[in-house]
């Protein structure tokens, strides 16, 4: 059941704008502390490295070449998508932003 007031939210930017942090990832807008936690860790570099250099690719391929449970893979590419670094794209690839 939905509750009242809810919204179909379809990708991170409506997500953000509801939340009302849309402007928080712009330059000049990071504190230091945020921008440290900014920081890729090694999952996160190694799915850059692998959408840079093989182009999109589907989650089930990204778990396959990283050896990780799904989950990870997932919860890091939502990460990704937040700090506007990935874009899953509509037939569900995920692409490399930065």
């Amino acid at each position: 059941m939905i509750r009242e007031g809810a919204i179909l939210v379809q990708d991170v930017d409506q997500l953000l704008e509801e939340l009302q942090v849309e402007n928080l990832l712009l330059p000049g807008n990071i504190t230091e502390q945020q921008e440290a936690a900014l920081e890729l860790d090694t999952e996160s570099e190694q799915i850059g490295q692998f959408l840079c250099e093989e182009g999109p690719l589907f989650l089930d391929q990204l778990v396959e070449r990283l050896a990780v449970p799904v989950y990870q893979v997932a919860a890091t590419l939502m990460r990704l998508e937040i700090q506007r670094l990935v874009r899953k794209s509509v037939d569900g690839r995920y692409e490399w932003l930065a």
